[in-house]
Order: C-alpha cells, then sequence, then structure tokens
C-alpha cells in the first residue's frame, strides 16, 4: 500500500496521518458503494431479462402456423418480391409446400400453381 503524505503547514504527523487515513477511507467507502451499485444493477438487469424472455416464450411470441406445439427450429422467410415463403434453419432455405405440393404464395404470385 502506498503511503500517502500530506503536508500542511501547522499539522502534527499524528494530524496528517489522521487525515491521509481519513481520505483513503473515503476512498475505499466510496468503491465498495459503486461495486455494490453495479451488483444490483447487473442482479436487477438479469431479472428483468430472464423474466421477459420467459413470458415471451411461454405467451407464444413469435410463433407462426409452421410452428406446433414444440418449436421446430425453423424460421419462415417471405420473399417480397415474389411473395413466395421458404422455410429456414440457419444453414439453409427450402421452399414452404402446402398440402398439393405447390410452394405457398401470396394470392397473387400463386407460386408453381396455373
Amino acid at each position: 500500500m502506498k503511503r500517502i503524505d500530506i503536508h500542511v503547514e501547522g499539522l502534527s504527523v499524528e494530524a496528517r496521518t489522521n487525515l491521509a487515513q481519513s481520505v483513503y477511507s473515503a476512498f475505499v467507502s466510496a468503491g465498495r458503494r459503486a461495486v455494490s451499485a453495479f451488483a444490483l444493477g447487473v442482479a436487477v438487469a438479469s431479472v428483468i431479462l430472464f423474466g421477459t424472455q420467459w413470458v415471451l416464450f411461454t405467451l407464444d411470441v413469435g410463433r407462426d402456423d409452421t410452428d406446433g406445439k414444440t418449436r421446430s427450429g425453423l424460421n419462415l422467410y417471405t420473399d417480397h418480391k415474389t411473395g413466395c415463403q421458404y422455410l429456414g434453419n440457419g444453414s439453409g432455405l427450402t421452399p414452404r409446400m402446402d398440402a398439393l405440393g405447390y410452394q405457398v404464395c401470396s394470392e397473387k404470385t400463386k407460386g408453381g400453381k396455373q
């Protein structure tokens, strides 16, 4: 630990030592308060984050008609130029097909249907 040496005219060595210890204690106390406030902020943010995630998962936010009771891991993409839909899992895309084997597209383009 570094020694704090304060030179003030008219102060005894004992008074200077007490002043230095008071300044040091103030720095330590301020640091502890800052760390405590930071830790509290991290804890509150974590609770809010996990709570939000739980609510979104429980309320089925973000599900579409490609998802059943359990999530499939697929994402639904729509080509804005053609209106056709594709399914992707992060490593590739495949056309989304309807029950008749045609690609699902908007009514305007109707996919492969003639």
